[in-house]
Parts: C-alpha cells; sequence; structure tokens
C-alpha cells in the first residue's frame, strides 16, 4: 500500500470499478452518454435462470455477429488496460 497510489490501490487491490482513470486519455469519458449499448434479452428469457442475479454473456449483445471474426485491442493507458473487442459490419 505505501508503494501505491489510492487509486491503485482500490482497483488493483480491492478490485473496485474506478468512475473516473486517474491521469486518463479520456477524463471527461462518461459511459451513458459516449456508450453504446445493444443488448437482446431473449436468450436469457428462454433459460431458467435466477433472475435476481447480474448475468453477462455475449449472447446478451444483440449486434453480435457469430460467423464474423473478432478484433481485439489492448489499450494501454498509463495504469490501467482495459480491453476493447468489436467486430466490422458491412454497410448497404
Amino acid at each position: 500500500m505505501r508503494d501505491t497510489t489510492a487509486f491503485q490501490f482500490d482497483t488493483q487491490i480491492l478490485n473496485l470499478r474506478p468512475l473516473k482513470l486517474e491521469d486518463g486519455f479520456y477524463p471527461d469519458f462518461d459511459e451513458e452518454s459516449h456508450g453504446y449499448f445493444s443488448e437482446d434479452e431473449s436468450y436469457f428469457d428462454s433459460i431458467d435462470y435466477d433472475h435476481t442475479s447480474t448475468f453477462y454473456d455475449c449472447r446478451k449483445d444483440k449486434d453480435r455477429n457469430n460467423t464474423a471474426p473478432l478484433h481485439i485491442s489492448l489499450d494501454y493507458n498509463r495504469r490501467i488496460h482495459p480491453l476493447v473487442v468489436g467486430q466490422t459490419t458491412e454497410k448497404n
């Protein structure tokens, strides 16, 4: 703890999700206004699972293409290294 900042300790040791990055490249990033959400709950409605728990699975992605390759990239920020995964689509 003596060799890390409070931010590093919270994220690396306590595994707390940060609301803002310390010295981040995107200091004004807001997930609600800058994010993209496309969800499909139909798969989860068809199986028996505990609806009170949070359930994350790639089958929840409405715009996922099972036949297209995934493009994976690491964002080597100063202290946190998030993984970004996407797929390309053809536009009509």
